[in-house]
């Protein structure tokens, strides 16, 4: 995310820009191809998002120009807060929601 940050910055002026997008979970083979179909982010309805829409936010993003953008659903709002709210959180609680989201259930 930082190189992509101070890339597109690098950039500015020229007409190219770099975009990290950052998905949260979406809807692909990822899951199936990593034996994880089980866990339990990609099931909750209001996390998982569809490819297309993905792609479309990712796009807009690069579009408006923006070094880095996080995407999912509601526009990304949940993904957003978990990215905001993560830092001010004890680091033992992170890895413990990490692994239940990942986690086979």
């Amino acid at each position: 995310v930082s190189l992509s940050r101070g890339l597109n910055y690098e950039l500015r002026g020229t007409g190219v820009t770099c975009t990290a997008a950052c998905p949260g979970f979406t809807k692909t083979e990822f899951f199936k191809a990593a034996d994880c179909e089980g866990a339990l982010g990609p099931k909750l309805p209001f996390c998982l998002q569809d490819a297309n829409h993905c792609a479309t936010q990712a796009l807009a993003a690069m579009d408006h120009g923006y070094g880095v953008k996080v995407l999912g659903r509601l526009g990304g709002v949940i993904n957003q807060l978990c990215v905001d709210i993560g830092p001010a959180l004890p680091e033992a609680f992170n890895c413990w929601l990490i692994n239940l989201f990942w986690s086979t259930i």
